[in-house]
């Protein structure tokens, strides 16, 4: 933003409205980008969590029931991978 000595009140005035107008629209950017940043860290976080519950599930799991989770995770990737 430059004033001179010979700029007048309404050349001023709109400079300062477009640097103002700049620096809202700057702002409203970096607010929309850390909320963003927010919902993925909330979503990584929710995949974290629902990662351990089933580790620690499994862990509980008897033999034969770790097989059959194992299996049923198999087919449920094969049906994904092949598009069903």
């Amino acid at each position: 933003m430059s004033i001179e000595n010979d700029t007048t009140e309404a050349e001023c005035l709109a400079l300062l409205r477009s640097q103002i107008a700049a620096m809202v629209a700057k702002g409203n950017r970096q607010i929309w980008r850390n909320r963003q940043i927010a919902g993925q860290l909330t979503t990584y976080l929710s995949q974290i969590l629902q990662i351990g519950k089933q580790a620690i599930a499994a862990v509980k799991m008897s033999e034969t029931e770790r097989q059959q989770a194992w299996q049923k995770a198999l087919i449920a990737s094969t049906t994904i991978t092949m598009g069903n």
